[in-house]
């Protein structure tokens, strides 16, 4: 009798273990995504779209297997639960972050963007020669005569990347060689070679960090935060102001509202560490508009911006030739000071002496993040302004 129940007893597990097997091949076949252009939210990243057995030819799909092997891993149901799983595994117990993204943990777990490209600055084996830099000085220097032919002030704005601001917080493990990067070299060879003006902006981060965070520790990595993008704007504005009489508006801390935020990111799934730092909430604002409409040369681009201030005691339009450091971070402050403020993404360096002739600006900001090679942009507008003379 004993040897009967425990039969039944060992066919009974056995039946519920067949049956939570058969369960958890089921319900993933079950919950394929067959929705194209799906984004993973863990991964950042589009997932692989269905396979054809006939291309767009009408020829026979030779690599079906393999597409069909990729969509079935990336839209496999209860794929992105099993992933976060993953990646909280990775992180919480072995500090560290899934390859397939553009970050990595420093020594004490902060976030650094670390493309390819971050990654070689870095190291500082990518230094260019005395030739290339001959040229960025000379197309400088070429671009600034050409402005300043028609009264028009030229300003350099090199902004910093965050590894360089705080190499303490990137891996310990990546290694640096030499005292220079490649945009150091940069920045000296204009300061030695030609007359353009441009703020020391690196070592008034370096400065600031002494008192405030300038970089988030575990926010957008690829951005200073509100702080150090303030520090910023005072640098290049006292420049400006130096040149002019003190005639701009500056503002101060006083003007704003600061207030502790976590701007702490949420990746992977739900990783999230919180970061509290300041935000700069703008009240006593002289209320400048902002009309894309009246945009003309590179209009097209929605990276573009127009802001006019008919409360100030100027007729001063500035051009701003720049990236994300100042669109997202600092349009809305030099709005605050001058009739016209117009940004322009650096892509359209080229196109300088359209835009010049457009837009008719009193003051051109040339700004790039570190990461940016916006120094080889400059000799494409310096080419483009030499044709239009021949």
């Amino acid at each position: 009798m004993k040897n009967i129940i425990q039969y039944r007893y060992d066919e009974i597990i056995n039946g519920i273990f067949i049956m939570i097997i058969t369960f958890m091949v089921i319900l993933p076949v079950g919950f394929i995504n067959w929705k194209e252009g799906k984004i993973s939210e863990t991964e950042n990243r589009v997932l692989a779209s269905q396979p054809h057995f006939f291309t767009e030819n009408g020829e026979w799909n030779e690599k079906f297997i393999d597409d069909f092997e990729i969509w079935i891993k990336d839209n496999i149901g209860l794929r992105e639960s099993m992933v976060s799983i993953n990646n909280r595994i990775g992180y919480y117990i072995f500090h560290k972050i899934d390859d397939g993204i553009y970050y990595m943990l420093g020594p004490n777990n902060e976030l650094n963007f670390t493309p390819e490209n971050i990654l070689e600055d870095y190291h500082r084996l990518n230094l260019r020669s005395e030739e290339t830099i001959n040229e960025i000085a000379e197309s400088y220097q070429y671009v600034y005569e050409y402005l300043k032919s028609r009264n028009i002030q030229f300003y350099r704005m090199q902004c910093w990347d965050k590894h360089t601001i705080y190499p303490e917080q990137f891996p310990n493990y990546i290694y640096q060689y030499g005292d220079i990067s490649k945009t150091d070299q940069a920045v000296i060879a204009l300061t030695e070679k030609t007359d353009i003006q441009q703020p020391d902006i690196k070592k008034a981060l370096v400065e600031g960090k002494k008192q405030y965070d300038v970089y988030p520790a575990w926010g957008d990595p690829s951005h200073w935060n509100q702080r150090g993008a303030f520090i910023g704007y005072i640098e290049i504005m006292n420049l400006i102001n130096a040149n002019n009489g003190n005639r701009y508006r500056v503002l101060k801390e006083e003007d704003f509202n600061i207030q502790l935020e976590d701007i702490g990111q949420t990746i992977l799934g739900g990783i999230h560490e919180e970061d509290l730092s300041e935000v700069f909430y703008l009240d006593n604002s002289s209320k400048p508009e902002r009309n894309k409409s009246l945009l003309t040369v590179c209009g097209d681009d929605e990276r573009s911006d127009y802001w006019i201030n008919r409360n100030v005691d100027n007729n001063t339009t500035l051009l701003i030739i720049g990236d994300s450091y100042i669109s997202s971070f600092l349009t809305g402050y030099f709005a605050e000071s001058f009739y016209k403020v117009i940004f322009i993404h650096l892509n359209h360096t080229s196109e300088l002496q359209e835009l010049v002739k457009e837009y008719k600006p009193d003051i051109i900001i040339n700004e790039n993040a570190e990461r940016v090679n916006a120094y080889g942009l400059i000799n494409d507008a310096a080419k483009q302004i030499r044709e239009s003379m021949k």
